[in-house]
């Protein structure tokens, strides 16, 4: 296990990091990889995608051997270094094993405005949602129809979500069904 240093030699800036694996290098190159599939993910990964894969280059900082030295000295390590300061490094989290939050005060201002006007897609099926289907969209999905096998999969699934109910809530499942059809079929 690793502690390492991403450097970028056009800005200068570095990202500190854990590793569990073997190869530092392969390691990197699918950092790189993975930058140019998942867009915005990360300021590294945002950088990753404006410079080209010679630019950077993967150093080992520390061999450990425990996972809550890993953890500790990523966090030493992101302090000393002040990786977290946009103008030194990438690091956007104190270090740890993933996001180590709570955001900022700032950060979470600078998220909620970044997602004005974007559909939530928690609401997309809502019929309050504020973006609607348009009309070729669910022409196009009443028409679609299903598979043998695609319909034997959902009657199996639907068995299985049935055997865990309660007989209270599968009668309250079939009447919410048959008020559904009830309404669709007049309309």
């Amino acid at each position: 296990m690793f502690i390492y240093v991403i450097r970028n030699s056009v800005t200068g800036k570095v990202y500190i990091g854990q590793h569990k694996g073997n190869s530092l290098k392969k390691y990197l190159q699918d950092k790189l990889s993975h930058a140019q599939k998942f867009k915005g993910r990360s300021i590294l990964f945002n950088s990753m995608q404006k410079h080209p894969k010679e630019v950077w280059s993967i150093e080992p900082l520390m061999e450990v051997e425990t996972k809550e030295e890993l953890d500790r000295l990523e966090k030493l390590f992101i302090t000393l270094y002040d990786t977290r300061n946009p103008e030194v490094g990438y690091n956007i989290c104190k270090g740890g094993e993933g996001f180590t939050g709570p955001h900022s005060e700032e950060a979470r201002i600078k998220i909620g405005k970044s997602q004005i006007g974007k559909p939530k897609p928690w609401a997309m099926g809502n019929k309050n949602s504020s973006k609607k289907r348009s009309p070729e969209v669910c022409k196009a999905l009443s028409e679609r129809r299903h598979s043998e096998e695609t319909k034997a999969k959902l009657a199996q699934a639907a068995r299985l979500q049935n055997s865990a109910m309660t007989p209270e809530q599968r009668a309250e499942r079939c009447a919410l069904m048959r008020a559904a059809r009830k309404k669709k079929q007049a309309s």
